[in-house]
């Protein structure tokens, strides 16, 4: 049931500084309203706003990201932001290097497939009523109307607990019992209500839809699974789990419907170009924080009792205001 897994060295001590945390997450939202309310008209303005709360979560990811696999001396020159180390250390984070050393852990039949489209019937009805929040991008992962890739928010106002709960436990039960037997310990090492789930996505890809951006992490999670709701050869082809190993080998890893892969969120991986048909795929994250169930993959973690305020309401608005931009 386990592929092989490899025990991860080298753990960043647990200090995390919430204020400091704090002040880079409010610096950037500041900034981001600065900007979309001084040089615009007010609906673009309004649009800017929505779009840039949903966008400090991709800010904050690039202000922990990516080390590259340059030789030593010219390291940091190469990190796109200097200060991750330190950041993955006060947070209590694996850094991109130490979990570029760990494995994927892949579990087979974690769903069978009549799970697998009791879930897709449950997902497609969320998307009907717009109980989730929705994004959608081209293949270059810029934002389009009718893109190859479109991500639905499931955890929005808690939907997806509400309606598939044995789903959410199993997913957390599956990434405890892979982070003890991998030996991350960056779940299990913490006390339960400290860790809860980030988000709960369902991603999707059309022809041409991936996930190319170099060193890609979920900056700021804890552990990240994967669970495959398509047939791989059957749906679609193409679009397999691909990860920069420490070697400078891109590993993909096939998968079958149903099966999942579990991995440190802070590991490098991409998702290959789809050639054919449309790959779906489940996607949840825990992370040291509150339950989220604000319409975006949340950046703000201030504090166990903070709330995001950001909506159902707003990432509607939102999305209408991308489209007729994107329109002209």
């Amino acid at each position: 049931m386990w592929a092989t897994v490899a025990r991860s060295v080298g753990r960043t001590p647990l200090r995390p500084t919430v204020l400091k945390y704090r002040a880079r997450v409010l610096g950037a939202l500041g900034a981001s309203r600065t900007v979309a309310t001084a040089s615009t008209p007010p609906g673009r303005a309004q649009w800017l706003w929505a779009v840039g709360a949903v966008g400090i979560s991709t800010a904050f990811a690039m202000g922990l990201s990516h080390r590259t696999h340059a030789p030593n001396d010219r390291r940091e020159q190469r990190l796109r932001n200097p200060t991750e180390v330190a950041d993955c250390a006060d947070l209590g984070l694996m850094t991109p290097e130490v979990a570029q050393q760990t494995s994927v852990v892949h579990i087979k039949g974690f769903l069978s497939h009549a799970e697998v489209e009791h879930v897709v019937a449950e997902i497609k009805a969320l998307q009907r009523s717009r109980g989730a929040a929705t994004i959608e991008r081209n293949a270059r992962g810029e934002p389009a109307a009718n893109g190859e890739w479109r991500t639905s928010y499931l955890h929005t106002d808690s939907s997806f607990g509400r309606s598939l709960p044995w789903v959410q436990a199993r997913l957390r039960e599956a990434i405890e019992d892979a982070d003890s037997r991998a030996g991350w310990e960056l779940v299990t090492s913490k006390p339960t209500e400290r860790v809860n789930f980030r988000t709960i996505e369902c991603h999707e890809y059309g022809a041409g839809g991936r996930l190319s951006e170099a060193l890609h992490y979920d900056a700021g999670s804890l552990v990240t699974i994967d669970v495959m709701l398509a047939d791989p050869g059957v749906d679609f082809e193409g679009g397999e789990l691909a990860t920069p190993e420490a070697s400078g080998e891109v590993v993909p890893h096939p998968i079958s419907k149903g099966d999942a892969f579990i991995f440190v969120s802070h590991k490098y991986h991409n998702v290959l170009p789809v050639t054919r048909g449309k790959r779906m795929v489940l996607v949840a994250e825990l992370w040291e924080g509150p339950e989220r169930g604000c319409a975006h993959r949340c950046p703000y973690n201030v504090g166990m009792e903070h709330r995001c305020n950001y909506s159902l309401s707003q990432s509607h608005v939102a999305s209408v205001a991308q489209n007729v931009a994107l329109l002209g």
